[in-house]
């Protein structure tokens, strides 16, 4: 998969832009309120021609990454602090 950034590294502007063969599309920030969200516009072209603008309420997102990887990130910093005890 080829990604491209383009635009300022954060904040309204920034984007991204992914072609994998089957899947070509790109994502840019369109606003950003610090702590608060950030509203994104996704384009897909591949396979299917769509676009989607959204708004990610900054703790939402921050929840449902806890939901889905929450357990993952424990389970390392508990091998992270068993190696920084070993030394």
């Amino acid at each position: 998969m080829e990604i491209t950034y383009s635009g300022p590294p954060s904040g309204k502007g920034a984007s991204d832009a992914w072609d994998g063969g089957h899947a070509k599309g790109s994502i840019e920030i369109t606003d950003a309120v610090p702590a608060s969200s950030v509203t994104m516009l996704l384009h897909m072209q591949k396979p299917l021609e769509a676009q989607y603008a959204y708004i990610a309420k900054v703790i939402g997102v921050a929840v449902k990454m806890d939901k889905m990887i929450g357990s993952e990130f424990d389970k390392g910093l508990s091998e992270l602090k068993a190696i920084a005890e070993r030394l």
